[in-house]
């Protein structure tokens, strides 16, 4: 029994989100709050569980649990982003008429995946920890039942995942095959030689699998479409806590487990990090659609991302780490904002329909501007000097064609990001429109996101120091 202090707030968020979904029918469907506040503090209590065991590092469970700063840090970033997630949903659900407290029981139990495959040093308790994560997030995508862009959203998202799971469960055979274990240790000690075709075949479908998750070219089809179609809260959720969680189970494979075959999927990652950038940043150019604008850019950031996995030293993994919590906030605060500016039936979505915002709506646009400009990687921003220490690690690591196609694929995202600027500072509104009610839960939200932004932008050290410490711990 005392190995389930290990996983105390996992077990938790299924207990809260058990108790919410037995709440539920007994329940104002319409005004209730109770459901939100719920799954806030059972946030609260599992980030409590998690600081209880923040200095030790400990294996749990026969090995298949891995407890130290790495998945400490991470469980609190996880948690985090689902607190600002629930919250800023809160309105958004009662505008919408869908305020059901499955909503939240759900996006407990996808967070409950998405800590167990943070915490994994096994396999097959990261597969567990992927199928939590998506079954939740399949249905979220599809939870306004009567719209069918919701459920095109999620069917796409059902079909494609289904696929890519199967890819990673394939993968994680062979690799047991070959070495007849699915423990991280284990396999690290084994695949210390150059692969076998049984070997590379089996790192290369769990490199599917996860670059499903991260929305990594050529496996990133799925990610406009089901960004344009799922609510706004569950595209928030996807675009960082779903995201983040593949990226840092993506660290602890590859850095952990795999890390005898550094080579053979640097070598992958590279060409997919180039064609993932190029590709993410030349379709957003084209876009009428800021959710699909932004989809585009969550993939030209996934390939900026994955230049921490080629530059394979622990430099990188440190920027990995403040990049995630960078896009993060970035991406919080302006789904947060397109949320508001959405309006009922969540069709405000065009370009067009921020044509003089800065005129009607100052706050909201000047914080739009800001997280724009951080996704951008302008200076005194988090995002730019995520990317400043990404290209550093990728540069001290020898990558210098890398570094110059990273650069020149960030100017090439200045553009659309710029565009959307122009258009709500520069532009006069076509006809006067209703004031937009700012909700508390989404004030608060937006606030957070853009201090954030900000202060990881003038004082990165205050998490860097974090990160350093954690990929110490974690990776070694």
């Amino acid at each position: 029994m005392s190995d389930f202090r290990y996983l105390l707030p996992e077990v938790i968020l299924s207990v809260v989100a058990s108790l919410i979904m037995l709440l539920s029918p007994l329940l104002d469907r319409k005004d209730s709050n109770t459901p939100g506040i719920l799954s806030g503090l059972g946030l609260l209590l599992a980030t409590a569980a998690t600081l209880l065991t923040w200095r030790q590092r400990a294996l749990g469970f026969s090995g298949m649990v891995l407890i130290d700063g790495f998945s400490q840090l991470s469980r609190l970033l996880l948690y985090g982003i689902l607190f600002c997630v629930a919250i800023a949903a809160i309105d958004f659900l009662k505008r919408e008429q869908i305020n059901f407290g499955e909503f939240y029981a759900l996006l407990l139990f996808a967070t409950t995946g998405a800590s167990l495959m943070v915490v994994s040093a096994d396999l097959i308790l990261t597969f567990l920890g992927i199928e939590i994560l998506s079954i939740g997030t399949y249905v979220l995508a599809g939870f306004k039942r009567e719209d069918p862009r919701c459920t095109e959203a999620s069917l796409k998202y059902f079909l494609l995942g289904g696929f890519s799971t199967a890819f990673f469960l394939y993968g994680v055979a062979l690799l047991y095959g070959k070495t007849t274990s699915t423990r991280y240790q284990a396999l690290a000690t084994s695949l210390q030689t150059v692969p076998d075709i049984l070997t590379f075949t089996g790192l290369t479908l769990i490199l599917v699998g996860f670059g499903f998750k991260v929305a990594m070219a050529p496996f990133h089809v799925w990610t406009p479409d089901v960004y344009e179609g799922a609510p706004t809260p569950i595209t928030t959720f996807m675009s960082t806590g779903s995201k983040i969680a593949a990226v840092l189970a993506f660290v602890r494979v590859f850095y952990m487990a795999l890390e005898g075959l550094n080579k053979e999927w640097g070598d992958i990652l590279w060409v997919a990090a180039v064609l993932t950038m190029f590709l993410g940043n030349i379709a957003a150019l084209s876009q009428s659609n800021i959710k699909r604008l932004l989809a585009y850019s969550s993939i030209a950031h996934a390939g900026y991302l994955l230049i921490g996995f080629v530059s394979r030293s622990r430099f990188g993994v440190e920027a990995i780490l403040f990049y995630t919590l960078s896009y993060a906030l970035m991406n919080l605060g302006a789904f947060t904002v397109v949320q508001l500016i959405s309006r009922q039936g969540d069709n405000r979505v065009l370009l067009h329909d921020y044509v003089g915002l800065g005129t009607r709506h100052r706050w909201l646009a000047v914080s739009l501007s800001l997280f724009l400009f951080s996704l951008a990687g302008i200076p005194a921003t988090a995002g730019f000097m995520g990317k400043l220490f990404l290209f550093s690690a990728a540069a001290q690591s020898g990558l210098y064609w890398l570094v110059v196609l990273a650069v020149i694929n960030s100017a090439i995202a200045v553009y659309y990001y710029i565009r959307i600027i122009v258009l709500m500072f520069m532009r006069e509104p076509e006809a006067k429109e209703e004031t937009i009610r700012i909700p508390l839960g989404a004030l608060a939200v937006i606030t957070v996101a853009a201090l954030g932004t900000l202060v990881l932008g003038i004082f990165p050290t205050i998490f860097m120091q974090a990160a350093e410490a954690a990929t110490v711990a974690g990776i070694g």
